[in-house]
């Protein structure tokens, strides 16, 4: 389980990199890499969680000169406090695909600019439990997410990306013969570190 997750990562970054240095006319392309922290707005079936952490890499085209389409995938992690299982060692994580869309709007002359963007996301949620070893997870579904940042360039074509965003997820987990609703909505800031292409 755990060398998936880090070959994912792997993956995730050699794409970013590897996006980022060909450079192609026109630079109506995007990539960003975004680690963030995440702050439960409810709580899971009844558990508190404490925040959560993850980060997302996407991609994104200009479909106009302020209007941008984008993909990428995403992951974030939450531990439980408390527990009707009674057992402080199990992990919540949230992995899978986002796709939507980005207005942005520069403020005066460069280098500031704000964004709004919403979108869908495609994802699943798992339970880890590390005392036994074992994991369930959902099947991967459809939610939603809004978000509003600052963008700031650095150096030409570079930009930092500080943004808010909220974000629902509701999945459906079966075990043995027990189907749980589950409901993750969090509110999740990060800094994202994108280049234009």
């Amino acid at each position: 389980m755990q060398s998936m997750k880090t070959t994912q990562l792997i993956i995730v970054v050699l794409l970013f990199v590897g996006l980022t240095y060909s450079a192609v006319a026109q630079e109506r392309w995007m990539a960003e890499f975004r680690p963030g922290i995440s702050f439960p707005t409810q709580k899971l079936d009844g558990a508190d969680l404490t925040t959560g952490f993850g980060f997302e890499a996407k991609v994104s085209y200009y479909l106009m000169p302020h209007l941008s389409a984008y993909a990428g995938w995403g992951w974030n992690q939450f531990k439980i406090k408390d527990t009707n299982l009674n057992d402080p060692k199990i992990d919540v994580e949230e992995a899978g695909y986002t796709f939507g869309l980005e207005l942005t709007i520069p403020i005066g002359t460069p280098p500031l600019s704000y964004f709004v963007n919403g979108g869908a996301v495609y994802n699943h949620i798992e339970l880890e439990n590390y005392t036994v070893q074992s994991s369930v997870d959902t099947d991967h579904g459809l939610g939603w997410q809004i978000g509003a940042g600052i963008a700031y360039e650095f150096v030409e074509n570079w930009k930092l990306r500080p943004e808010i965003r909220y974000r629902s997820l509701s999945r459906e987990l079966k075990i043995e013969n027990n189907n749980i609703d589950l409901t993750l909505n969090y509110v999740g800031f990060g800094i994202g570190v994108s280049a234009n292409f």
